[in-house]
């Protein structure tokens, strides 16, 4: 790297250089640069720069990216070095089984009219290719009516594809490729292949794909036959013993693939389909107004209009983020006022960092104002509980905001912070690296405060007198404690016979800066178990709950977190289960969040502290009615499975009615294997979750991947 800035330096100057040196590390403009030095005249140190960027991949998209540039003409036009990196990548990816980056990432022609090296790259490709589909996609691409136009090779790949052929998914992909108005064109050979799908056909799901390629004009474009797969699609949901959920999941589908222009262009029936599904859900289930906003804007006819419905229909912070993106998006009305009006009806609705965090992402992503950023930011730091939230917030606000000032002073803020608490060591320095990689500049500290030095002298104190016990490298150790201050239960728990020490490090991490009432429950813990002192470690206890109650500084997470941590010393303590229950239920009038309420009912279940199931079950009722996301419920069902099996998979079913995404059901098909154990239940999930993403058009690599993960959950 240095020999190569040095050539930098003599080639280029100014702001120039300092321009290419920040790239220099940073994969993501290792293209630009390649154009660059092309441009002007520097292929040699292009060269480098390649070698150098491989030798750091491990990434087989970053080998497949440079091919373009390597062997284009007007670049290096070296396509011996271009063919030998495919083989590098190749062999780096010999534990893959289908090799579909690599296949796909010539599946389109990207070099420039260039046939003999075009049918050199695919030939080599074809010799690496296992799957069907893989073989398909390398057909549809040479049959290309604007690429190599090559039709009797691509039939001979077609037929080894069909050889390779398992399943409706597999043939009907097949069938797709064949029928293609761009590539191959074979309406005849397509139809046979299509019933070929058709008659191996398992799933509902996959005959309304079937169904949609069929009707589409880039295809078949026969909606006579497609009507009659749509309408037996129909019929086998209707007359199938599936579960009510699964049953709304393939109606939705099937509903949706009518009502496109590209297909049937079919709203009337498409709505009739969504009725039908509407009248397997409960009026009050978040599925209902779900499958109506799809069924109202088959009828919109403008994105304002479906905008206004979605907001109509907004209840949670990400749908509003995902109105305010659709508002803004240039594809529908890229409209910014309205969109922001939006992002500021979200910001009400946002209660941890988390959300803040998101709407910050997206703002910055969609709507690019960085005096709002700020304002998101600024309040997501009202929130935070500790340097750590600072850290993350400036780390997220670093990257988003153009001026890195706020950022900056957030950073050095959490970095001082760290250092008054005596977080530990490793950590700072981590911060330090980060924060003098981001800003480009070493953190420079401030001078410490009055209480950071009266307790560094309290430390000195204690140190003076470990001399007097201890000698060596117990001595040594020790010191070594006291000045990280990483674990001070382990020191005391080493200096516990010399009761003086003891007290004279509770007194002073009592008077250290920034105690929290967390930090009060601890060493009340220490007065009772080292000293024996049960009258002080209660007044530590009143004094912890004392500040529960003033704190303005910390989440509310945190002193829900607290609240519980309170509880549970009075019980492990004093035994005194009133004073518990009375704290207990100061947590659950300051909670608000679905994890604060399981934190207080999973601590009162527990047979170790108050061991009251009809008090539990009350708060978790509460956590039930604020859960919202995939996560949030796979969180509840873990809690609540370990004090009611059957309800906590009522909750997950109820849920999976409100879902529209395929990652969503693959997440809780996983958790449903894991938490409940229910193999047969999980697989009825996963399946939806594969369904879905088939409709999607999601790519190969995808599916094979969710399968893959899916497998591996089995066997574990």
């Amino acid at each position: 790297m240095r020999t190569l800035k040095k050539d930098l330096k003599e080639l280029y100057s100014g702001n120039s250089l300092d321009e290419i040196i920040n790239k220099l590390g940073d994969i993501e403009h290792i293209e630009d640069l390649l154009v660059r030095f092309c441009k002007d005249g520097n292929e040699h140190i292009a060269r480098r720069l390649v070698d150098m960027a491989l030798k750091k991949s491990n990434s087989l998209d970053n080998y497949v990216r440079f091919v373009d540039y390597i062997a284009k003409e007007r670049l290096m036009g070296d396509k011996d070095w271009a063919l030998a990196i495919y083989d590098i990548a190749f062999d780096k990816d010999k534990n893959y089984q289908n090799n579909e980056i690599l296949c796909k990432s010539i599946s389109y022609p990207i070099f420039l009219k260039d046939q003999e090296w075009e049918e050199e790259i695919y030939k080599y490709v074809l010799g690496k290719a296992k799957y069907s589909l893989i073989y398909a996609n390398l057909a549809e691409s040479i049959a290309l009516q604007n690429a190599l136009n090559n039709k009797e090779w691509a039939k001979e790949i077609l037929t080894i594809a069909l050889s390779k052929a398992t399943d409706d998914f597999e043939y009907a992909g097949i069938a797709k490729v064949i029928a293609s108005k761009d590539s191959y064109n074979d309406e005849k050979w397509a139809r046979d292949i299509y019933k070929v799908a058709l008659q191996k056909n398992e799933n509902l799901n996959q005959l309304t794909r079937i169904a949609g390629s069929i009707a589409s004009s880039r295809y078949i474009n026969d909606k006579k036959w497609a009507k009659e797969i749509y309408e037996s699609a129909f019929l086998g949901i209707t007359n199938s013993s599936e579960e009510e959920y699964h049953k709304v999941f393939l109606y939705s589908e099937l509903a949706k693939s009518v009502a496109l222009e590209e297909t049937l262009n079919d709203k009337e029936w498409a709505k009739k389909i969504y009725e039908t599904a509407i009248n397997l859900v409960p009026e009050e289930d978040g599925m209902h107004g779900v499958l109506q906003t799809r069924m109202a804007e088959i009828s919109l006819v403008n994105a304002k209009d479906i905008c206004e419905d979605l907001l109509k229909r907004a209840k949670y912070l990400f749908d509003y983020i995902n109105a305010a993106e659709r508002i803004i998006s240039e594809e529908t009305l890229n409209d910014r006022e309205w969109a922001k009006d939006v992002y500021k009806q979200a910001l009400l609705r946002v209660d941890d960092i988390r959300g803040y965090i998101s709407l910050a992402n997206s703002v910055s992503d969609y709507l690019n104002d960085e005096k709002f950023l700020i304002e998101i930011y600024e309040l997501a730091v009202k929130k935070s509980d500790s340097e750590y939230s600072y850290q993350e917030i400036a780390e997220f606000a670093s990257m988003c905001l153009t001026d890195k000032t706020w950022p900056k002073q957030l950073y050095a803020k959490a970095i001082f912070k760290a250092d008054e608490n005596n977080e530990p060591a490793n950590t700072i320095i981590k911060w330090k690296k980060k924060y003098k990689r981001i800003f480009k500049e070493e953190y420079i500290a401030p001078p410490p405060s009055k209480a950071k030095i009266a307790q560094d002298a309290r430390k000195d104190e204690i140190i003076s007198e470990l001399k007097k016990y201890y000698f060596d490298e117990d001595l040594e150790d020790l010191i070594d404690d006291v000045i990280n201050a990483d674990c001070f239960t382990s020191f005391i728990n080493s200096v516990s016979e010399h009761q003086e020490l003891v007290k004279m490090t509770i007194n002073m991490l009592l008077n250290q800066p920034n105690n929290d009432s967390m930090s009060y429950t601890e060493y009340a813990e220490y007065a009772y178990e080292f000293l024996h002192d049960e009258k002080w470690s209660k007044e530590l206890i009143k004094v912890a709950l004392k500040q529960l109650e003033e704190d303005t500084e910390n989440s509310n997470n945190f002193l829900i977190r607290s609240c519980v941590n309170i509880s549970e010393s009075i019980l492990n303590l004093f035994k005194d289960k009133k004073w518990a229950k009375e704290v207990y239920e100061l947590g659950v009038k300051m909670a608000s969040d679905y994890d604060e309420y399981c934190m207080i009912a999973d601590s009162i279940s527990d047979e170790k502290y108050l061991n009251d199931r009809e008090l539990a079950k009350d708060i978790y009722k509460l956590a039930v009615k604020k859960a919202q996301t995939v996560n949030e419920h796979i969180v509840l069902a873990r809690y609540i499975i370990k004090f009611d099996k059957k309800w906590a998979a009522e909750i997950i079913k109820e849920f999976i009615k409100t879902i529209n995404e395929y990652e969503s059901y693959i997440s809780i098909s996983e958790a449903i294997l894991e938490v409940f154990e229910d193999e047969k239940w999980g697989k009825e999930i996963h399946q939806l979750g594969i369904d879905l993403a088939v409709n999607n058009n999601e790519d190969e690599e995808v599916l094979k991947y969710i399968q893959k993960e899916w497998n591996k959950q089995l066997k574990m």
